[in-house]
């Protein structure tokens, strides 16, 4: 007896699985499906999100509102499932300011993991929470705000049917993603897809409230603070490794790395730095992140 199963090789693109015949008797893992969210168990719920990586992250909104891109590849409706089981949805990327957090967490993320476009990847490519459902057949964001205009690649939405598998036909591209593929020289861009037939990561979005990580760095209190040039400067007595946790800290805390527009504000900014260190003899030297990169 021959049955259908899905092949996808390491080296191939997301998008390059098939289904092919095979044998009844075969060491091969397995993929099930249900209706909904709803009928998952305890333990099924708590296998499901603790699998689903998180690749990157961004917080925007004054601090309310974490952005999480998540290794794993699937359909929308798997992707919207996975947003909701950790307590968010699908990204809604509303607002200018949304989405250009969300374009600079995947070009940070393609900086930070050039394997993503390595073995035949063009770029990451994220599920975001808008459908051509609205009554009018345009498209609406899951809470229902309507989209007049967008961030829409070249030619899209197209409007068309995608191919879906050989057997059933096609499937109109009813859903949409958020594409950062530098090497087809498109970038942080929306694109319509088949929503049961197309692969792509999901991208989550969730209050900072609950979020566990949003929340430790919430609680991390300022040691010192200044104003410079219209804007308050804030130390705070914690040390990460990496410039893109530093960055994320800043934006959990409603606002970004710190830039300069004056050698006054450098100069008002390290004495901050440099009273706070003398008020600390325990201290002889102190490094601090500031928001100037070539990324």
């Amino acid at each position: 007896m021959d049955v259908s199963l899905a092949s996808q090789t390491v080296a191939s693109a997301p998008s390059s699985s098939q289904l092919l015949n095979g044998s009844c008797s075969a060491p091969l893992r397995v993929v099930c499906r249900r209706p909904n969210a709803a009928q998952l168990n305890a333990a099924e719920t708590y296998a499901l999100t603790q699998y689903a990586r998180p690749l990157a992250s961004a917080v925007v909104q004054a601090g309310e509102v974490e952005l999480v891109l998540y290794d794993t590849i699937t359909d929308q409706p798997a992707a919207q499932q996975l947003c909701g089981l950790l307590g968010g949805t699908l990204a809604e990327l509303d607002d200018d300011a949304t989405q250009a957090a969300a374009g600079e967490m995947l070009k940070g993320l393609l900086l930070e993991r050039p394997e993503l476009l390595a073995l035949g990847g063009s770029g990451v490519e994220a599920w975001l929470g808008l459908t051509a459902t609205a009554p009018d057949g345009g498209w609406q964001w899951g809470s229902g705000g309507l989209v007049l205009g967008g961030a829409w690649a070249p030619g899209q939405p197209s409007g068309g049917e995608a191919p879906f598998f050989e057997v059933n036909g096609s499937a109109p591209e009813d859903c949409a993603t958020l594409i950062n593929t530098p090497r087809l020289g498109v970038v942080n861009l929306w694109q319509d897809v088949a929503c049961t037939s197309y692969p792509a990561r999901p991208l989550c979005q969730r209050f900072a409230r609950v979020s566990p990580k949003a929340i430790r760095m919430q609680r991390v209190l300022p040691v010192a603070s200044t104003e410079a040039g219209g804007s308050t400067y804030t130390l705070y007595d914690i040390v990460y490794d990496s410039w893109s946790e530093a960055h994320l800290f800043c934006q959990a805390h409603g606002g970004r790395l710190a830039g300069f527009d004056s050698s006054d504000d450098v100069s008002e900014v390290g004495g901050m730095v440099s009273e706070w260190m003398h008020a600390n003899t325990r201290l002889t030297e102190v490094g601090v992140w500031f928001g100037a990169n070539d990324r």
